[in-house]
């Protein structure tokens, strides 16, 4: 297939612009595929250097903590969706959990104690009045 040398140094050019941000990654990785194509890259390190530095910082974080990175772009590829699969599953899962618990969420009834001093039993006027008369609060005696 030819291609113009100016239609892949700009293919070229966008492809170091491009930035997953808000996209999904099947947004991100067929566009970068379609530039890749017209910039007429083949080489497996050097598109995977080039995609890391468009995608979103939690998943070259994930493929960082990979125990194997593949080197094949294809199968690199394979393996940022599955990690993205688990991401997103992970975050809905967390997210149905927190609505859960707050959806289920009922206060208890405050028990009383039947040992606890009522303090408050008198308002300030009898009070008052009790200990002008040197009055006992509980019996008034």
């Amino acid at each position: 297939m030819f291609i113009p040398a100016d239609a892949s140094i700009v293919a070229l050019n966008k492809i170091q612009k491009l930035k997953q941000l808000g996209k999904s990654l099947t947004s991100y990785v067929a566009e970068f595929h379609s530039l890749v194509v017209v910039a007429n890259v083949k080489e497996s390190h050097v598109l995977i250097h080039i995609f890391n530095l468009g995608l979103n910082n939690d998943l070259v974080r994930a493929i960082h903590l990979m125990g194997e990175i593949p080197t094949n772009f294809d199968k690199y590829i394979t393996a940022v969706t599955k990690i993205d699969s688990n991401i997103n599953r992970g975050k809905t899962t967390i997210a149905l959990t927190n609505a859960n618990q707050y959806h289920n969420y009922r206060p208890q009834p405050k028990k009383k104690d039947d040992d606890a001093m009522d303090v408050d039993r008198l308002d300030e006027e009898e009070c008052a009045d009790c200990m002008a008369k040197g009055l006992c609060f509980v019996c008034k005696k």
